[in-house]
């Protein structure tokens, strides 16, 4: 592993520190970091690795990318921010949003039976994962589409 990453980011320089320390300060949460001492040319690539996001599907192969973009001093073009998610991921997204939202409308399904005895707490933790699911599988543009009927906007 530490002989990819040296070979992907090739030669060190000042830049490739300050955008190593980017990507290391956004996995750790610490957002405190000055980046003003990064030129206006990489606002593509700080833009990039702000948008890495390690609960996204992609991160194994968008740290990889935006390793190896910072070896290139230039953003990856295939890169798959935290916004994004393809159809094959958006179905099961809502898959999910469906059996969470049949569960706190009172139906018996099998993922609602893993969840157990409804209490207040439950049901309030499974409509803000539910909710959260929906906004961030952008499941609210495209609902009808991937379900084929009904109405699913809780």
């Amino acid at each position: 592993m530490f002989e990819e990453v040296h070979n992907s980011l090739g030669e060190g320089d000042k830049h490739k520190e300050a955008l190593v320390s980017a990507l290391l300060d956004r996995l750790l949460w610490n957002f405190e970091t000055e980046r003003n001492t990064l030129a206006e040319e990489f606002e593509d690539l700080i833009y990039q690795i702000d948008r890495t996001d390690i609960c996204h599907y992609a991160f194994p192969e968008n740290i990889k990318k935006t390793i190896g973009a910072i070896g290139e001093l230039s953003p990856s073009p295939d890169f798959e921010d935290c916004d994004s998610s393809d159809e094959e991921h958006q179905k099961i997204a809502l898959q999910y949003f469906t059996h969470l939202t049949a569960w706190l409308q009172g139906e018996i399904n099998e993922p609602g039976r893993t969840l157990g005895k409804k209490t207040l707490l439950k049901r309030w933790l499974v409509a803000c994962l539910a909710k959260t699911i929906k906004e961030l599988a952008g499941l609210e543009e495209n609902m009808s589409e991937l379900s084929g009927s009904g109405d699913l906007s809780n």
